[in-house]
């Protein structure tokens, strides 16, 4: 049961933490809302501390697009979701709700989460941003992702799972091969 609840886990925070950052936050450091283009590699390349400018930018931008309410519905919902895998683990709610919220929660990396985006985009960047999720479409926006976030994620789902039988026999297709050019 640990094996399956570790995968579980992390399963499920690999699917909802997209969810709780903003792709139009992403177009932004694709020089289209105003900056200048920049590449993939700007996510995690930049090992330099940004100035306090932009970080002081990137804590409004965070606040204005209510980051530590999404984290927080994230830890809810991942505890949510393994509760419902394992049923038995119903009675420990409140400790694996503890836990994520210590290491996952929004106390525990607003500084990471502001120094990444202030690494990436620039003081104006950030500000341009702010004043779009400060609207009242940026502010629909950030209401509506987790919904539609949930529900393009529902049709992936939909479209794959009558299916699965194919992509099993595929892979066991490819492995049976594998198996033969080993011998």
């Amino acid at each position: 049961m640990i094996k399956t609840t570790s995968k579980g886990l992390l399963l499920s925070v690999a699917l909802l933490l997209p969810l709780s950052l903003s792709a139009e936050a992403g177009k932004c450091g694709q020089g289209k809302c105003g900056g200048t283009m920049k590449s993939a590699k700007t996510v995690t390349a930049k090992t330099q501390a940004p100035s306090e400018d932009r970080l002081k930018a990137a804590y409004t931008l965070l606040d204005t697009m209510h980051m530590a309410d999404n984290y927080s519905r994230m830890t809810k919902q991942i505890t949510d979701m393994q509760v419902a895998q394992a049923p038995q683990l119903a009675a420990i709610r409140d400790t694996i709700q503890s836990f994520f919220d210590k290491y996952m929660g929004w106390d525990a990396i607003k500084k990471d989460i502001a120094a990444l985006y202030a690494k990436n985009y620039s003081k104006e960047e950030l500000e341009k941003m702010n004043s779009f999720f400060a609207s009242d479409v940026g502010q629909k926006y950030i209401a509506l992702t987790p919904k539609i976030a949930a529900a393009s994620a529902q049709i992936g789902q939909s479209k794959l799972q009558g299916h699965m039988d194919e992509l099993r026999k595929m892979i066991d297709e490819k492995l049976a091969d594998l198996k033969k050019k080993k011998k």
